[in-house]
């Protein structure tokens, strides 16, 4: 338990279980609305908190095994422009098309993070966008919210 404490994977790890746990929640409290035959509202949310979970308590198994190192300060700027960008693309997400606000989500997130490559930066947030645009409304007959 003590090597637990003492490695960046295990703050990494219990944030994600903390983070994934409380959006699962949330998740859970999304309206079914009307039966329907496509998946539910929160089928991709659960999907995806659910995936946060899992991987956090990866974290933590490997931390656990892994040598002790030291503790990085918990929150640098980056971690923190990241969450801010996530904030606003939650709070805007109804009111703004899902291709806009996730291509200017991914496009941000990468360059807060450090990517300079051009091609990354075009490429990238265009294959996601298209890429989740395509799966809900193609494979699960979701609908996002588009501007008409």
């Amino acid at each position: 338990m003590r090597r637990l404490l003492h490695h960046p994977d295990s703050v990494a790890g219990l944030a994600l279980v903390l983070v994934g746990g409380v959006a699962t929640y949330l998740s859970l409290q999304v309206d079914a609305g009307p039966s329907a035959l496509t998946l539910p509202p929160n089928f991709f949310p659960l999907l995806c908190t659910i995936g946060t979970v899992v991987i956090g308590v990866a974290l933590m198994v490997q931390a656990a095994r892994a040598e002790p190192q030291p503790q990085p300060s918990l929150l640098d700027r980056r971690v923190a422009a990241v969450l801010g960008l996530m904030l606003v693309y939650f709070v805007t997400f109804e009111h703004v098309d899902f291709r806009v606000g996730s291509f200017v989500f991914v496009l941000a997130t990468m360059l807060v993070m450090g990517c300079r490559s051009l091609a990354q930066l075009a490429l990238v947030p265009l294959g996601v966008v298209a890429a989740v645009y395509f799966t809900f409304t193609s494979l699960f007959s979701i609908l996002l919210p588009t501007w008409n």
